[in-house]
C-alpha cells in the first residue's frame, strides 16, 4: 500500500497502481467490445527532453501515463491519466508533454 492508501491491482495481466485505475481499464475494455475504442495501450511512456545551455537536446526522463487508445467516434488518439491526488510532479509531466509533443492528457478523477 502506498502513502495515499491506493491498493495495487492486477487485471488481464496488467498491474495497476490503484483500484480506480483498474476500474477505468475495465470501462475502456467495455467500450472496446462496443466498438467505440480500440488499440488500448496500458502505461504508455513518452520521452521528455530539454535543451542544455549548449543548445543540445537531451533526454531528461519519461512520463508514464495510464492509457492510450484510439477513439473510433472522434477518430483520434486519446491519452488519459487516472488520479486520486494530482501532485505537482504529475501536473508538470502533463504540461511538459503538451509543450514538447503537443500531447494533451485527459485527467480522469
Amino acid at each position: 500500500m502506498n502513502k495515499y492508501r491506493a491498493k495495487k491491482c492486477r487485471v488481464d495481466g496488467h498491474c495497476f497502481d490503484s483500484k480506480r485505475e483498474a476500474a477505468h481499464y475495465l470501462v475502456l475494455r467495455l467500450l472496446e467490445k462496443a466498438g467505440k475504442v480500440n488499440a488500448i495501450q496500458v502505461h504508455p511512456r513518452f520521452d521528455l527532453h530539454a535543451h542544455g545551455t549548449d543548445g543540445i537536446k537531451r533526454k531528461i526522463g519519461q512520463a508514464e501515463m495510464d492509457f492510450r487508445f484510439w477513439d473510433c467516434e472522434r477518430k483520434e488518439w486519446r491519452i488519459q491519466d487516472v488520479k486520486g491526488m494530482d501532485l505537482p510532479l504529475s501536473k508538470w509531466k502533463r504540461a511538459h508533454l503538451e509543450a514538447e509533443h503537443g500531447i494533451k492528457v485527459e485527467l480522469v478523477k
